[in-house]
């Protein structure tokens, strides 16, 4: 079982065709932005290649879910505007898959430039834990727009955090197993990080269900031989014991030492203590001075 946290770059793998337009989308700040966006008119498709190491092979891919903010703004926004766009997602094992194809409508917003929160759950048969190991998921999104007004329109795509379900964990888990989060500051991603000038931001995870679990163990790892350690301990696992109610750890500051190449690390957070053991990834990206690896890469 694994639950995959990935907070996702601006920074994606590629581009394709899709049926709803050829609007391409660009990396502005936190967002990916597609701008210019005419009645009638959509954007390609932008997409993300899935790629961690050392989960499980061969479980279930149960689902994915979608979080963060958006906005649609057409003009200078306003109540005024009333075209719509809409928001779709589809995955693939390629970026080529993506051609022409449809996908599942997750959201549609207004071109008020009101910004609003997205909390989707997407869902394909036929992945499996194995594709992600392997770098042969892609997940991809595209947006398509009404003939509503006259004037250019502008998407922002902000819901870059994304968790990934496989094995028995599942996106609503059942009364009585244990989940939680894991926060992964954006800044970790994108732009991540020098190597022996910056020290990564702390990680932490929460148990959130079930409700008044008590004497939990939280276990940190880093990659072994990344040269990634904690600064807590100069190690590559930190433990934290006898977690109470409302259980929540922090990692600390993450040091990158020299010799670290540029390139993205899975960090596996581990809680044992309760009905089962529950265990999440996450990614940080490490870059040079003057090298940007786009995310995912080689893990």
């Amino acid at each position: 079982m694994s639950v995959v946290t990935l907070q996702m770059s601006v920074l994606i793998s590629g581009m394709v065709t899709s049926p709803y337009g050829g609007i391409t989308w660009n990396a502005q700040g936190p967002n990916l932005v597609a701008a210019g966006i005419n009645p009638n008119q959509g954007t390609l498709w932008g997409i993300w290649q899935i790629k961690v190491a050392g989960l499980a092979n061969g479980e279930t891919f149960n689902g994915v879910t979608i979080q963060g903010g958006n906005d649609f703004t057409v003009g200078g926004g306003g109540i005024t505007q009333t075209r719509q766009a809409q928001l779709f997602v589809n995955m693939f094992n390629t970026i080529s898959g993506f051609n022409g194809q449809t996908g599942t409508l997750v959201d549609t917003l207004v071109g008020t430039g009101v910004g609003k929160t997205l909390n989707a759950l997407f869902q394909k048969a036929g992945f499996t834990s194995t594709d992600i190991v392997n770098g042969n998921m892609y997940l991809g999104v595209a947006v398509k727009t009404d003939s509503a007004g006259t004037d250019l329109g502008t998407f922002r795509f902000g819901a870059l955090a994304m968790t990934f379900f496989t094995g028995s964990d599942v996106p609503n888990p059942p009364a009585g197993q244990m989940s939680g989060v894991l926060t992964n500051p954006a800044a970790n991603v994108d732009p991540g990080k020098v190597a022996v000038i910056e020290q990564f931001a702390a990680l932490t995870f929460q148990v959130t269900q079930p409700a008044g679990l008590n004497g939990l163990t939280h276990t940190w790892t880093l990659p072994a031989g990344s040269g990634l350690t904690f600064a807590s301990n100069g190690s590559i696992q930190v433990i934290f014991s006898s977690l109470f109610t409302g259980s929540i750890s922090n990692t600390g500051a993450i040091n990158i030492v020299a010799g670290t190449p540029p390139g993205d690390y899975a960090i596996n957070i581990r809680a044992t203590g309760g009905p089962q053991p529950y265990s999440l990834w996450a990614i940080l990206h490490v870059r040079s001075a003057t090298t940007y690896c786009l995310f995912p890469t080689e893990a």
